[in-house]
């Protein structure tokens, strides 16, 4: 059979798997992880503007508009139903998986190619997300078609940077944590290309592409705000979650609401309640300096754990996740991390590549807030690395084992 019919049926069967999970959970209502977006699409449809209770007030920059106005869509044309959010969240993580072939296969070849799509096609949180109102379907597509673009030689490397920052910046107005690939991407075109002239080009038109998409929003924000606002206005109610007194010992030691009060904030713009939790949070990390290594330290382990915490939430995950992440995750980061490693000993360009997506993700989370959810933006990235360290060591072996013969 050939390849590309080999990538069509894994693609059909992605999609089959998918639709299949998400028709199987049946009739939903949204849940404590699915508010990305669902409240300000009704409110798009229904009239009543771009706006989101937000803790303590309404908000109208609290989402970034990419995930949004996709939701706004399907409920103007199915009504405000999730399955069909949800099948199309199907549609795009099985598209994923095309493109996870074809980056892997511009990199290592085919075969490496197609154990990576394999891998990819079962791969369950790849499943599991598009059951829930969330964007990571949606923000790995555009990841990987930036990645793509970005790394394709056809059709003129303009053309391709061109594209490559549409994708960035429609995947930053989608996941604000991917804002700082812009810069790292672009480092990246100057950095591996000897043509100097020709690499800033590229970086400066995919700078500028990304920022054809971000600049909307930013002018909208500020024509309401009279204040910059690249990304949103709830930052700092999640900063301030994860940076205070009861962080350490409550919330799974991650993330944990303090009571918020309107009082507290009463008379302060949306832009001045943002900072205002942004503040709060610093001082809690000026005063507590030790608790803050702590939360760093936590947090960096979090990222990488092998499987997901638990809580007392209604939707939280079970012993059943546990398991399946546990036999899953924990290989594909430890095959991943070895795969990087023999990358950067053979083509260390595409390793930097690699290694700088992890760190921007990896990074944010760090930073700022830390969960599994958050690491699956990188997991196409090491389910390439590992089907690469797996067909190197296979080489190997069967190379071995003819000269033994």
């Amino acid at each position: 059979m050939k390849d590309n019919k080999i990538v069509f049926l894994l693609f059909l069967v992605a999609l089959a798997i998918r639709v299949i999970y998400v028709y199987s959970l049946g009739s939903q209502e949204i849940g404590c992880w699915d508010e990305e977006g669902w409240e300000i699409a009704e409110n798009i449809v229904s009239g009543n503007g771009y706006s989101m209770w937000v803790g303590v007030s309404d908000f109208v920059s609290a989402r970034p508009w990419v995930f949004p106005f996709f939701l706004a869509g399907s409920i103007l044309v199915f009504g405000p139903a999730l399955l069909p959010v949800e099948i199309m969240l199907s549609l795009f993580s099985s598209l994923g998986c095309i493109l996870i072939y074809l980056i892997a296969k511009m990199i290592f070849g085919k075969k490496p190619a197609l154990l990576a799509m394999l891998t990819a096609v079962f791969y369950p949180p790849f499943i599991y997300w598009n059951g829930k109102i969330t964007p990571e379907s949606l923000a790995i597509l555009l990841l990987l078609l930036a990645v793509y673009f970005l790394l394709r030689n056809k059709g003129g490397y303009l053309f391709n940077a061109l594209l490559s920052g549409v994708f960035l910046g429609a995947l930053a107005m989608t996941r604000s944590m991917a804002y700082g690939l812009i810069p790292l991407l672009a480092f990246w075109v100057f950095f591996t290309q000897k043509d100097k002239r020709r690499a800033l080009r590229q970086a400066l038109i995919m700078v500028v592409a990304a920022g054809l998409l971000i600049a909307p929003w930013v002018i909208r924000n500020y024509a309401l705000h009279k204040k910059i606002v690249l990304a949103s206005t709830e930052g700092g109610m999640t900063f301030y979650a994860t940076h205070n007194p009861e962080v350490l010992t409550k919330g799974g030691g991650d993330f944990y609401v303090l009571g918020l009060s309107s009082q507290e904030v009463a008379g302060l713009s949306e832009v001045q309640i943002d900072r205002h939790y942004y503040n709060k949070g610093l001082k809690f990390i000026k005063s507590h300096p030790a608790e803050y290594r702590k939360l760093l330290a936590g947090r960096f382990l979090r990222f990488w754990r092998f499987f997901p915490h638990t809580t007392d939430l209604p939707d939280s995950y079970n012993f059943k996740h546990i398991l399946v992440m546990l036999f899953t995750d924990g290989p594909l980061i430890i095959l991943g991390a070895i795969g990087l490693f023999l990358l950067a000993a053979s083509r260390f360009s595409y390793a930097l590549l690699f290694a700088l997506i992890i760190f921007n993700f990896n990074f944010v989370s760090v930073l700022i807030r830390s969960c599994i959810r958050y690491r699956t933006l990188i997991m196409p990235f090491l389910i390439i690395l590992s089907a690469y360290a797996v067909y190197h060591y296979y080489l190997r072996i069967r190379s071995g084992y003819a000269a033994r013969k």
